[in-house]
């Protein structure tokens, strides 16, 4: 163990030394028992230097979609609520769909809805009250055409997962992240997680920072940093989650619970091995359902998790991958956008972390 600790230790003294980024936090576990937890570095550099701790909590940007939205979903379907396979006319019926009639809730998780990816919807939004900010950006993305047919080609899509949080409150009457603390942070008793609120008070020096907005034309701490998400209020369905590695950890391990049918699971087993199972709708598509899963190339994940893995990247310099066979997790959270996005260099450094630590493991 102390070799792993010392090997674990200098990677991630390599990435700061290397300018991949100023602090990061690491856990790796095997099944529920956390073999590696540490923080390096420093978790914001301006106005003054803070140090990263393991319990430090990160803007999670884009693992919103599997950690919140897609974990509602999945209580939903189980709950029989919705369909993944109906048409989301049946669940939006109110509102004229244009283009996108035929399009389905399995098609919206696995990225091949045929709808756009991003677009700085937060450029034209600040002229209108923050009240009907969030049901005009629906009504947007509903009147933009499609990029593609639905099932015939796939997009990595932001606008689908904020059509998911529509459905969310659509079927329920509730908003995401008061589903979120209902299906997840009540029952795993998570301290440190939670949809961004306007009134939250929390202690900045606990938070790990992002980048100097240019738009917002200050440093983002504790607040929200993707523009469309902030501009609605802090959270969609695809950006706006914040919490840390080891309440990450117990999420993940709770559904790897579920998956092999053991005791302290989220789900059914089912339920999770269909979100987890790479949908294979549309030729060379490494997305199963809200979940990305290893490409044979290239892939974030590095050469070593075997097929049966699933994870998750964020913009702002977040990732999880779990091995779903050998039961090994890695939460590996940065804040390489700080102070700049213009800082890349977690590209090459994420791979080759993860590579690292499985052929220490393995």
């Amino acid at each position: 163990m102390k070799d792993l600790k010392g090997s674990f230790d200098g990677l991630l003294e390599e990435g700061i030394s290397a300018g991949v980024f100023p602090g990061c936090v690491l856990l790796v576990a095997k099944a529920d028992n956390i073999l590696f937890w540490n923080a390096k570095g420093l978790s914001t550099l301006i106005p003054r230097p803070q140090p990263m701790h393991r319990d430090t909590i990160f803007d999670l940007a884009s693992l919103t979609k599997p950690i919140a939205t897609t974990l509602c979903i999945m209580k939903l379907y189980e709950k029989d609520i919705i369909d993944l396979d109906s048409p989301i006319s049946k669940y939006i019926s109110k509102y004229r769909l244009y283009d996108k009639k035929k399009i389905t809730i399995r098609s919206l998780l696995n990225h091949c809805s045929g709808i756009d990816s991003w677009y700085p919807f937060y450029r034209i939004l600040g002229g209108f009250t923050l009240k009907i900010r969030k049901p005009l950006l629906r009504r947007w993305i509903l009147y933009r055409p499609l990029k593609y047919s639905p099932m015939c080609s796939f997009l990595y899509s932001d606008i689908g997962f904020i059509l998911l949080e529509w459905i969310i409150e659509e079927v329920t009457n509730k908003t995401l992240d008061r589903l979120f603390l209902e299906y997840v942070i009540a029952p795993l008793k998570l301290k440190d997680t939670y949809i961004y609120d306007r009134e939250n008070n929390r202690d900045l020096n606990t938070i790990a920072a992002t980048e100097i907005c240019t738009w917002r034309k200050r440093l983002i701490h504790g607040q929200t940093h993707d523009e469309n998400a902030f501009s609605v209020g802090g959270y969609s369905g695809h950006a706006g989650l914040f919490s840390n590695a080891f309440d990450i950890f117990k999420i993940l391990n709770a559904l790897l619970c579920s998956y092999n049918g053991k005791k302290g699971g989220l789900f059914k087993r089912h339920i999770v091995n269909e979100f987890f199972a790479r949908q294979e709708i549309i030729l060379k598509n490494t997305w199963a359902l809200g979940f990305d899963t290893p490409s044979s190339v290239n892939s974030s994940a590095g050469k070593f998790f075997s097929h049966y893995s699933v994870g998750h990247l964020g913009y702002t310099g977040v990732s999880f991958w779990m091995d779903l066979k050998r039961e090994i997790i890695i939460i590996f959270f940065t804040n390489r956008i700080h102070p700049s996005r213009n800082n890349i260099k977690i590209r090459y450094f994420r791979p080759y972390l993860h590579d690292k630590i499985m052929q220490l493991l393995l």
